[in-house]
């Protein structure tokens, strides 16, 4: 009889937690160490500065090192430097703090990514409300400055090969799920499932794209294999696309291709893997997709293959340099001029100076409290506001009553923070509260009671102040969101999602015109990139299946777009072509009919263009109806 395996017992211990708590013991070790060599207000400022340049680290700042590093010296530095001369009356502290809160969070706040103002905003708040005069003066100017510059040299250490790190596994995450196509339709297994393996291949090659693509004309132009990887990703796409497209058409389960066609798939996979890690060269690479070719010689997928090889020197960067390089500094400033950022960065400044101004003219104790519980709860859109107001209530509680409790048995400060570590413990176990909220609020309570033992106020009165002051100014926020401008993020979508189908009518347009130029060309898809980076970064507040759909499919669509750009370029022909294919296509709308067409064209190219201009036709029709179709109805 065989013997039961004893289930081992584990500790459901998150990972985000154990590193909170590693950020709180080093917090407070910090906090001990500088105390008595730069006292206690710059003591502070250097444990702020700790989780500043944790938050900032987040974030890629590697690119353009030299750039960014003067840019946020002297934005701390000027911090420094207002918040000192904010310090000596309430006349200059509330003017002074409203421009620098509308300032700071204007020019951190953006539509296509997260914003990075917290943590500045957080470090302004304490060096305001703590400040120093004369030598300790110049000792705050010297860490920040430390502080800074550390920050950076961190950015290179955690984010320079990161990317390269991350594209290498997501293409060794991608071989198998090519492959697992080609097994499967060789087995003949179902149709839906191909097709669903197909889409989640589909949405790798979209990520990676993008991935590469954010990229393009700063980093890998530096990395040859990062050119191989962007070029692989295009092949592998438009290959995952014809797997698609015969595949859906083909009758139950069908296999439409050969095993033969399968077989030599299958190679032209591996070569291409080979290729985006240098081990093959651009000829092998060329003489598989020949072989490929011609065992789909009906279909229009051979001409853009042979077309693509044909660019292969050529390099995507360039135009993205292009495009970079085409932006003129004025066009640049009215790019940031946004009435959305405009009225949130106004609306955060009034409530904070307001309540700055109340709590001064009432004398309130622990006064900053209120600007910091603020600038901490704000969201961009009234619904997350609200919820982000609610647990950050609901934690605050929690950290209180685990505070009081790990601070009421002993004066023993290395066995407060041992009851401190195993309390949290516990009750994230039973309650699975935001580790982050809680243990960066014990921190917050813990250094501001140290900071207001002199002023007679105990570590329970603070806690108990910081309560109130949370539930005050999430409260007061909410109502005045929720009353003037609130933005709400389905709203925005609709809106963002109507410019893009938009911008896709003016390119096509612009294709349609013989007299249009490549600048023109590209400056239309300049924005429409730009409108898709807004569309995706408010997908990560409603994770909706739709939007990935419709943003997969536009990619692709865009996709098509540069490519016959390319082709133009690479060929030297005008847009006089693409005219005539598009006066081809109005009169023989099917697919069937331009095969037909393109047998009697003798030249390559034009019969590239025709294929190109129909998946362009297809694609926004595509695009406009998941949009009209699925996605407005689940923004309802």
């Amino acid at each position: 009889m065989e013997k039961k395996e004893k289930k081992k017992f584990k500790i459901p211990i998150r990972k985000e937690l154990i590193t909170s708590l590693l950020l709180m013991v080093i917090m407070f070790g910090i906090m001990f160490a500088f105390m008595p060599l730069v006292g206690m207000s710059n003591a502070l400022i250097v444990a702020m500065g700790i989780m500043s340049i944790l938050m900032v680290t987040r974030n890629d700042y590697s690119l353009h090192m030299k750039k960014n590093t003067i840019f946020f010296l002297i934005v701390q530095l000027s911090l420094v430097a207002l918040a000192y001369a904010a310090s000596f009356s309430l006349a200059a502290k509330i003017p002074i703090s409203f421009a620098v809160f509308f300032l700071v969070i204007y020019i951190f706040t953006y539509d296509d990514k997260m914003s990075i103002y917290l943590p500045f905003m957080l470090n302004f708040i304490m060096m305001l409300y703590f400040p120093v005069y004369g030598v300790d003066l110049g000792i705050r100017f010297a860490i920040v400055a430390i502080e800074t510059l550390i920050m950076m040299g961190l950015q290179l250490l955690v984010h320079r090969n990161k990317f390269k790190k991350n594209i290498k596994k997501q293409m060794e995450e991608l071989i198998p799920m090519m492959e697992k196509q080609i097994t499967s339709i060789k087995n003949q297994d179902d149709k839906q499932v191909i097709l669903e393996q197909n889409k989640q291949t589909a949405e790798k090659l979209t990520a990676m794209q993008g991935a590469l693509d954010a990229k393009m004309g700063h980093f890998i132009k530096k990395w040859d294999e990062g050119n191989n990887y962007l070029k692989s990703v295009l092949l592998f796409k438009r290959i995952n696309r014809f797997v698609r497209d015969t595949y859906s058409t083909s009758e139950n389960n069908q296999n439409s291709i050969s095993e033969n066609t399968l077989d030599t798939l299958s190679d032209l996979v591996n070569t291409i893997v080979k290729y985006s890690e240098k081990q093959v060269d651009q000829q092998t690479v060329e003489a598989a997709i020949y072989n490929f070719s011609k065992q789909i010689d009906s279909s229009a997928l051979s001409l853009e293959l042979e077309a693509n090889v044909q660019m292969f020197e050529r390099k995507r960067i360039n135009d993205a340099e292009q495009m970079q390089a085409s932006t003129s500094f004025w066009d640049t400033l009215k790019s940031r001029i946004n009435l959305n950022n405009l009225i949130y960065a106004l609306k955060i400044s009034v409530v904070c100076a307001g309540g700055m101004l109340v709590t001064e003219l009432l004398n309130l104790p622990k006064a900053y409290l209120f600007p910091l519980s603020v600038i901490v709860v704000t969201q961009p859109y009234a619904k997350l506001t609200r919820k982000s107001a609610g647990n950050r209530i609901l934690n605050t509680i929690y950290m209180v009553i685990i505070y009081l409790l790990a601070f009421s048995f002993t004066d023993i400060i290395w066995l407060n923070i041992l009851i401190l570590v195993v309390l949290i413990l516990v009750g994230d176990m039973i309650l699975k509260f935001n580790c982050n909220v809680v243990v960066t609020g014990i921190i917050a309570v813990a250094m501001g009671s140290m900071a207001s033992s002199s002023d007679g106020i105990s570590g329970t009165e603070y806690a108990l102040l910081r309560l109130l002051y949370v539930c005050a100014a999430c409260i007061l926020f909410v109502i005045i969101d929720a009353l003037f401008f609130p933005r709400h993020v389905n709203e925005s979508v609709k809106k963002e999602l109507k410019k893009s189908l938009a911008c896709n009518q003016t390119i096509l347009s612009l294709l349609f015109n013989s007299n249009t130029t490549s600048d023109a060309l590209l400056q239309a898809l300049r924005e429409k990139r730009t409108i898709n980076r807004k569309i995706k970064f408010n997908q990560q507040y409603l994770n909706l299946n739709e939007i990935n759909l419709y943003l997969m499919s536009d990619q692709e669509w865009t996709e098509r777009v540069y490519f016959l750009y390319d082709s133009l370029a690479e060929q030297k022909l005008t847009m006089q072509h693409v005219s005539s294919a598009c006066d081809i296509l109005h009169s023989n709308p099917t697919f069937k009919s331009l095969m037909e067409i393109s047998q009697s064209k003798e030249e390559r190219s034009e019969k590239t263009i025709i294929f190109n201009m129909y998946d362009i036709l297809k694609g926004m029709q595509e695009s406009e109806i998941i949009s009209d179709s699925q996605v407005m109805p689940a923004l309802k």
